[in-house]
């Protein structure tokens, strides 16, 4: 809504409620500087006359109060009318003098309201204060105390100063005056700062719409002149005068005008060029399009040969494995006792290198599927595959004398058999390379974690076996490479390397972390989602 309002209303408004503010400031300072000034003024007014009103009874006349009989009612009269000269003297409503006897608050002299002793409207010798409060800090304290009050007679502005009497008795004596003429005053000095007001506003208001004129003309025409420019018509005066800020941004709005004038025509001949491009890019796009359908016929086609050749590579290798490995076992089982030591022990490395060909060949079979099939993904319950694992190698595990530990794991969209041939091998090299004597653990762990707006999931297989020295790290998960001789621990070196493909196959990362006697920690990281394969 404010925003609606133009210039020179807003100028007028913010330099009448500047001023309001200032003067608004201005009379609330001076007004309670100046009742502090009279306040100030009549307090010392009072303190004075509590003291001359504590020379009006005669020496010793508070040492012998005791009660109601101890001064007579023509003294206390006595008293009583000298107080109240004392008040027509000074201009004061009241003085007294207040005792505190026991727990009540006694009278001890006073003065008629009237001036007048006869009239008897005075407060009586030991007659008990009605306000016992009003005393409670000049009576605790034993200090001045200076308070305004308002009562049937008025306001008024009260001094009570505290002493005490021979016996350590407290009393006060107390003198008050009205205050109407500082409300008056007052009064007087609010109204006169009211006019003041008002009189600078109106100069403020007057001053504002002449200088709202100077400034919100120019700025109208310049607005017409923008909205003109709004419209395409950039051929426009745009010469409004006035100050030097106005005509310089009158002198801006024209640089600009001809800067878009400038900006047009090249974007015209860039727009152009575009559209030639775009055709071109059109043309080259389909061409593309041809060649890329192309490519992925012929490596979907060379895909299928690949798996098909090595199918058969590995049916027509394994063909005279399988006599070898057979006619070796007919042999050793019929006529092994018959061989002297030197050629049993050829037979059996016959057997244990064929044995070990066949492996090597599955493994080298298993990885190329995983170069070349692709299957559909979708969601993989890590924890129910990997108790699929356990359950498999649930021999092996009891004949080491070892655990497999799975806690609870992230489901993820992938490839199911992929997941699985991951988690086996993984699970496998962690359960063989043991330590002797030393029953292997295998703790398998999960958990999902964002990663630049990403969902992921991460792995963790941990075991206590053997380890390895953290330079071998990114070594073992080539293919063929292996750490250990084949007397040491059995394998083929293939197993890690299939598990990296499957990892880079799903668009995510496995890494190693181990030191030698201390165990190795496999971490894999795979998107939940399923991602653009290689």
């Amino acid at each position: 809504m404010f925003d609606r309002i133009a210039i020179r209303y807003k100028l007028i408004l913010a330099t009448s409620l500047l001023v309001l503010l200032a003067c608004g400031l201005f009379g609330v300072i001076s007004y309670r500087t100046l009742r502090q000034e009279l306040l100030n003024g009549i307090d010392a007014k009072l303190y004075v006359a509590a003291h001359l009103a504590a020379q009006v009874p005669p020496p010793g006349y508070f040492d012998r109060i005791r009660d109601a009989d101890s001064v007579t009612p023509e003294e206390y009269a006595r008293i009583v009318d000298r107080n109240n000269r004392l008040c027509l003297a000074l201009d004061l409503q009241y003085l007294w003098s207040c005792m505190l006897i026991g727990d009540p608050i006694v009278f001890t002299t006073s003065t008629s309201p009237s001036k007048d002793v006869t009239e008897g409207d005075h407060a009586g010798f030991f007659e008990v204060h009605r306000d016992p409060m009003a005393f409670e800090k000049v009576f605790r304290t034993m200090k001045p105390d200076y308070s305004s009050f308002h009562n049937e007679w008025g306001h008024g502005r009260m001094v009570l100063v505290p002493a005490v009497d021979s016996h350590g008795r407290r009393y006060c004596y107390g003198a008050s005056m009205s205050v109407d003429e500082v409300h008056a005053l007052l009064r007087e000095n609010l109204n006169e700062t009211v006019i003041m007001t008002a009189s600078i506003l109106a100069f403020g208001v007057i001053l504002s719409i002449l200088l709202s004129r100077s400034i919100s003309k120019p700025v109208e025409k310049l607005t017409e002149v923008a909205e003109e420019i709004s419209k395409g018509n950039l051929l426009q005066d745009v010469d409004v005068g006035g100050s030097a800020e106005l005509r310089s941004l009158s002198n801006s709005i024209h640089e600009m005008s001809q800067s878009i004038r400038d900006t047009i025509v090249a974007l015209e001949e860039e727009i152009a060029g575009r559209k030639k491009a775009k055709e071109e890019l059109h043309q080259h796009r389909e061409h593309l399009e041809e060649v890329v359908a192309r490519r992925t016929e012929e490596l979907a086609r060379s895909n299928a040969d690949l798996e098909q050749f090595a199918s058969a590579a590995a049916h027509d290798l394994q063909e005279p494995l399988h006599l070898i490995i057979g006619f070796g076992d007919l042999l050793q089982s019929t006529a092994g006792h018959t061989l002297d030591e030197k050629a049993g022990e050829y037979l059996q490395h016959m057997l244990s290198g064929a044995q070990r060909m066949r492996q090597l060949i599955d493994d080298l079979l298993k990885y190329s599927r995983v170069t070349t099939r692709e299957k559909a993904h979708e969601p993989v319950d890590l924890s129910k595959v990997a108790a699929g694992v356990v359950a498999d190698l649930k021999r092996r595990i009891d004949e080491s004398g070892g655990r497999v530990e799975v806690g609870p794991l992230p489901t993820l969209v992938a490839e199911p058999s992929h997941m699985r041939q991951l988690l086996q091998n993984l699970i496998s090299n962690a359960l063989k390379y043991r330590k002797k004597d030393v029953p292997p653990v295998v703790k398998v762990t999960g958990e999902s974690f964002q990663d630049n707006g990403r969902r992921m999931c991460r792995l963790q297989v941990v075991d206590n076996g053997i380890g390895f020295k953290q330079e071998y790290a990114e070594r073992i998960f080539g293919i063929f490479q292996r750490l250990h001789s084949q007397d040491e621990y059995d394998g083929t070196g293939v197993g890690l390397a299939t598990c990296a493909r499957i990892v880079q196959r799903h668009g995510g990362s496995i890494s190693a972390r181990s030191q030698p006697g201390e165990g190795a920690t496999f971490t894999v990281e795979l998107p939940c989602e399923k991602t653009d394969q290689d």
